[in-house]
């Protein structure tokens, strides 16, 4: 309430945005599901304003299709197949601040195996994800590497 000496009253409402950067509350969870499968992962954000998910899978970012779906927190991935194995990655970013969760996805049909790794590496402003896969072919109790990929993608906290 604000008032003048000829007694005019006035009243002045303030509205108050607090903004606070971007976090995740649960993040990913490793899986291993059969070739064919259908798995969700789900990365529950917060933030004010509204933090955007970005997906990765083995560093390099996942361009939804008919069998990879996004849907608010979620990713959603249909008829897995060996290619599928790997790090998945959700980056939550307000423009205030960003977070990652990593989650793991194993193939596993009988004797073929996915197994996979992965960095990340902070620096101001920005974040590397780097990414090793490995796949598996056991013969006789022997595994034996039938495919190998190495991937990195670059976050940048201005980037949306």
């Amino acid at each position: 309430m604000v008032g003048n000496k000829s007694g005019d009253v006035k009243y002045v409402t303030y509205m108050v945005n607090v903004l606070e950067h971007a976090s995740i509350s649960k993040g990913l969870q490793d899986q291993t599901v059969s070739l064919g499968a259908t798995v969700h992962f789900t990365c529950d954000v917060r933030g004010n304003p509204a933090p955007n998910c970005t997906w990765f899978h083995n560093a390099q970012p996942i361009h939804p299709s008919a069998r990879h779906l996004t849907a608010g927190n979620g990713l959603k991935i249909s008829g897995v197949t060996v290619e599928d194995a790997g790090m998945y990655q959700c980056v939550a970013d307000n423009g205030i601040g960003f977070m990652q969760s990593t989650g793991r996805l194993e193939i596993e049909n009988g004797r073929l195996l996915g197994h996979a790794s992965h960095k990340n590496f902070y620096f101001p402003g920005g974040l590397l994800l780097w990414s090793k896969m490995k796949l598996f072919l056991l013969k006789e109790n022997n595994p034996s590497t039938i495919q190998e990929r190495c991937s990195f993608s670059m976050f940048l906290a201005s980037d949306r």
